[in-house]
């Protein structure tokens, strides 16, 4: 895909709630994202109806040093709930870029895509070390 000058890559990991190696599918994600091909950037798409399960995989890529953008996808669904929460108060408090999504009407694809794009270009850190619960795991 080319968008804004950029040509953009995208590969479609299996889903999955944390890095933990509890399963295949885990391990090969945490293996891909920490392997010597690391992405520019992560593209994590959550259900927003299920936000809290869903953050626990966006803080670990986060603490991986990977610039991560979070698609709060099924937003209408959300809204629908008639539930409240303060996503761009949250966005700022982990530093993390948050956009509503709809899927099936394309709300928020265009916002993701310049989200992503100016993501992509800025600096990135690597620590030294992936914490999972109970211990360290270096790199």
């Amino acid at each position: 895909i080319y968008y804004g000058g950029y040509r953009i890559e995208l590969i479609d990991l299996p889903g999955s709630y944390s890095l933990s190696p509890y399963s295949p599918e885990e391990v090969y994600i945490r293996n891909y994202l920490t392997g010597k091909e690391r992405p520019d950037l992560v593209l994590n798409v959550v259900d927003t109806c299920n936000i809290e399960r869903n953050l626990y995989l966006t803080l670990q890529i986060k603490e991986l040093g990977l610039p991560v953008v979070v698609a709060l996808n099924m937003f209408d669904e959300f809204m629908q709930r008639k539930e409240y929460f303060d996503y761009p108060r949250l966005s700022r408090l982990l530093g993390i870029p948050m956009i509503p999504t709809i899927c099936r009407t394309g709300l928020g694809l265009e916002a993701q895509k310049w989200e992503n794009g100016a993501m992509s270009t800025r600096p990135r850190k690597r620590p030294g070390y992936l914490k999972t619960p109970g211990h360290a795991t270096p790199l």
